[in-house]
């Protein structure tokens, strides 16, 4: 959620805070003469800074688009060939929970050829499972096998969609995926970038997501991206504890 600030704020909060007045009491209780602490203006930025660094904290959670249900990037798709499917899930980070008023945006497929895509409809609820059932205004899911892309649109009634709280997540679109002829590997979803944001919430802001997904092909199970560094540098460590016992 952005935080707004007026383009006078820091200013005037500069003079406000430009000197400090303690007033310290003697033994007797009674007020001694005034101090004043002239506070240097580098402080004084870093005290300002500080102010509104914890209002943004407050801010609300972000979208984490999974392609499995316990929130994984990678999809597995076995070998190569026609009639794969591949869902996508939501779920917001956890802090203080939006509601969503709309989401649009144009996923690209690295390969493969995309056969249809499914998510929830308008009108009232058909109980398919998918995220805004029975309370979309609008909802287009077009996939475009021309271009391997996924055209997603979506408006959400009275602006208001709960999205769940992770590690929670709900089903949100479904893809059908023809991996014929491609080779044994992991293959990038990508979701584009837009200037207006991917993901709005209540108040009509633009709230964050990740962008990079993958589907894998082939029957060998290969660890997330994030996985194969860690376990580059477990390599490492164990190669040269073995390296310093030879020695």
């Amino acid at each position: 959620m952005n935080v707004l600030k007026s383009p006078n704020s820091s200013k005037s909060l500069m003079k406000t805070v430009s000197s400090l007045t303690i007033v310290v009491l003697n033994e007797s209780h009674r007020p001694v003469p005034s101090m004043e602490i002239i506070m240097p203006r580098k402080l004084i930025t870093l005290i300002i800074a500080c102010v509104f660094g914890l209002s943004a904290s407050a801010a609300d959670g972000d979208i984490l688009i999974s392609v499995t249900p316990d929130g994984g990037t990678v999809a597995q798709t076995g070998e190569a060939g026609a009639g794969k499917e591949i869902d996508f899930f939501l779920a917001q980070t956890p802090g203080p929970s939006d509601l969503f008023s709309a989401n649009f945006g144009v996923f690209d497929f690295a390969a493969g050829t995309l056969t249809d895509a499914t998510g929830a409809t308008t009108g009232a609820a058909t109980g398919s499972g998918f995220l805004g059932d029975g309370n979309l205004l609008t909802s287009d899911i077009i996939g475009d096998s021309g271009d391997n892309s996924l055209l997603f649109n979506q408006e959400y009634a009275n602006g208001a969609q709960p999205i769940p709280m992770d590690p929670n997540r709900a089903l949100w679109l479904s893809v059908g995926l023809d991996t014929t002829g491609l080779a044994d590997g992991i293959y990038a979803i990508t979701l584009q970038s837009d200037s207006n944001g991917n993901f709005l919430d209540q108040t009509n802001n633009a709230i964050p997501s990740n962008r990079e997904l993958f589907f894998q092909v082939g029957v060998d199970a290969v660890p997330e991206p994030g996985s194969l560094m860690l376990l580059g540098a477990l390599s490492l460590v164990a190669a040269t504890r073995r390296r310093r016992s030879i020695v």
